[in-house]
């Protein structure tokens, strides 16, 4: 999982345990009432001793009072004081700051209001640095000065105060579904989503089915400014059901998408989860499965540190109940109520691992009174070997991103 802190335990200056102080500053933040505060000794900053992280990454907290810890990001941690932080004084200016051998210099003053139980993240993505407040962007500012380091926490004093630190690299950042309309087949549906943020990968799920089986699989999946390729899908046939899951990855997706539409070879009853993440370098192994047994599960061994495992799950029966979560993080689920006897159920579930490990991603649900298939993709924060096969893939179903001016693309 992400490095993640409550700060639920002793008070402690600075922070100890999975927290260095950063070496160049010598104050370290605190640990307070069960809270990470600042340092009335001056400038503080502590980073995330327990994780080497990807030069894309985030670091995250929850605000508690007036003034808050800030999140940082690229903590260098050699001798000089480096580091990309937002600083969030009790009075004054909301800023992105470079701090580069202990001098500030400010990039960006998204200057927002913010209060008690906010989440406020620090993102940066080659050379992007996006603040944002509750999921929505509160401004950007690229910067080509600090390309690496840890992520952690900043304060200018001890009257500053945060909670619930989290940390990482790729990482889910919104999403949704939709279905087909009610009582009804159709071949395709469009569904309304958050507007995605730059730079930002659209992972959509697919799950369709009918009774009586009919072999129908997706033909597009299209939005305005965006490229999707399908990655991998399986259909699975049992009896008079049909059921079917396939995955569609759009990279590097413009700011402001709002829409997504599937279209299908025919008609069917369908669902469609998407979920949005930041950090992808590469698209690692796929694997599906398919079955009638209750508890659908799929496993894959990740090839780097922090990778993502996203897996879809389809169910077609008639009047079957809902996936609920067994192992990852339940994003989306929804079921379609077709005409006559096919009912549909999709859900969108992921996973991580700190350090290359078998990763699942299953629900629970009762045995399927027709059928299911699945379907997963991993995630990498590494572009990978450029091409030589890996776990018994070959280099042809894999993608790798490059970088240029220090972007992934």
């Amino acid at each position: 999982m992400a490095p993640a802190d409550n700060f639920n335990r002793a008070d402690e200056t600075p922070l100890g345990g999975n927290w260095s102080t950063h070496a160049g500053v010598g104050n370290g933040c605190g640990l307070f009432s069960n809270q990470v505060i600042g340092n009335n000794a001056g400038l503080a900053c502590s980073f995330w001793n327990a994780t080497t992280f990807p030069d894309n990454q985030y670091s995250q907290i929850v605000v508690v009072g007036t003034g808050s810890v800030g999140p940082a990001v690229r903590i260098r941690t050699s001798v000089q004081y480096d580091a990309y932080v937002v600083y969030m004084p009790v009075s004054g200016t909301v800023t992105i700051y470079r701090i580069q051998n202990g001098t500030l210099t400010s990039l960006s003053t998204p200057n927002f209001a913010f209060a008690a139980g906010d989440v406020i993240r620090l993102t940066v993505v080659g050379t992007l640095l996006t603040v944002y407040k509750n999921g929505v962007s509160q401004g950007s500012v690229t910067d080509t000065v600090l390309a690496t380091g840890s992520a952690g926490v900043f304060g200018d004093s001890a009257s500053v105060v945060a909670d619930n630190w989290s940390g990482g690299s790729i990482f889910f950042v919104q999403g949704g579904s939709a279905v087909t309309p009610p009582n009804t087949h159709a071949n395709s549906v469009t569904m309304t989503i958050p507007a995605t943020i730059a730079n930002d990968d659209l992972v959509v799920m697919v799950e369709n089915g009918d009774d009586p089986a009919t072999t129908i699989t997706v033909l597009s999946v299209t939005a305005t400014g965006a490229t999707f390729s399908r990655q991998a899908g399986i259909g699975n046939t049992v009896g008079t059901h049909y059921a079917n899951a396939e995955c569609w990855v759009a990279h590097m997706v413009p700011a402001g998408i709002t829409s997504v539409t599937v279209t299908w070879t025919g008609l069917t009853v369908g669902v469609v989860t998407i979920g949005e993440y930041i950090g992808v370098q590469a698209l690692g192994q796929q694997t599906t499965a398919i079955g009638t047994a209750a508890n659908p599960s799929l496993s894959l061994t990740t090839q780097d540190s922090d990778n993502v495992m996203v897996a879809g799950f389809c169910d077609e029966a008639t009047a079957q109940g809902a996936f609920t979560k067994l192992t990852g993080i339940l994003r989306f689920e929804q079921g379609a109520l077709g005409n006559g006897a096919p009912d549909v159920r999709g859900a969108l579930v992921d996973n991580d691992t700190a350090a290359p490990a078998s990763v699942t991603c299953a629900v629970t649900h009762g045995a399927s009174g027709g059928a299911w298939a699945a379907v997963a993709l991993e995630l990498r924060t590494t572009q990978g070997d450029g091409g030589a096969a890996q776990q018994g893939i070959g280099a042809s179903s894999r993608q790798y991103y490059g970088l240029t001016a220090g972007r992934i693309r």
